[in-house]
């Protein structure tokens, strides 16, 4: 019985950190789209209404940087 209970762990274990990797790689994913956009801000500062209109729609920032 102990068995079962060591491995149902051990699984659970495995399947976190997996998620916990997911995870991480995400917050990197955006915080590399995040630090484009704010270097795509200083460069120019004329298109900042577009820049503060996007983060309030929370769409994709492609159409900025085109």
């Amino acid at each position: 019985m102990k068995l079962a209970g060591l491995a149902i762990h051990v699984e659970c274990d495995f399947y976190l950190t997996k998620v916990r990797r997911l995870i991480v790689r995400r917050l990197a994913a955006i915080d590399s789209i995040r630090f484009r956009f704010l270097c795509f801000v200083r460069q120019s500062p004329g298109r900042l209404n577009a820049s503060i209109s996007f983060l309030k729609s929370g769409k994709s920032p492609t159409f900025a940087t085109r």
